[in-house]
């Protein structure tokens, strides 16, 4: 092998922890204050972005006939994202075109083909 890849560094393996948990008795009062900001922005953006696709989604126009796995996917979603909050760990992405298309594949949807076109109500 030392002909192949000459003389390689090898790597080396420390007994000390990988993840350190900062010290928050070092924080400042700024420094709290700031990451709620920071976190309740955060929280706002995804209520939003869930109410907007919801909007759209239920929409009349879309006659869409949602079923009960609809109710348990937005139930599931919630205590998710509360269960990583508790744990200090990142929420569940919100973005437009993957929660719309997520709920039309939970509704009820009836194809038919007549003169050739493929209808769906």
């Amino acid at each position: 092998m030392d002909y192949l890849f000459g003389s390689v560094p090898v790597f080396k393996v420390h007994d000390r922890p990988i993840f350190n948990v900062a010290p928050f008795e070092r924080l400042s009062a700024m420094n709290i204050v700031s990451a709620m900001g920071l976190g309740f922005l955060l929280a706002l953006l995804i209520f939003i972005d869930q109410n907007i696709v919801v909007s759209l989604t239920n929409a009349p126009e879309n006659r869409l006939l949602k079923g009960t796995a609809y109710h348990w996917d937005l139930m599931l979603s919630g205590l998710i994202n509360i269960l990583m909050s508790v744990l200090g760990l990142p929420w569940m992405h919100a973005a437009f075109p993957h929660s719309t298309l997520h709920v039309r594949q939970l509704a009820f949807v009836e194809q038919r083909v007549e003169g050739g076109h493929l209808y769906e109500t």
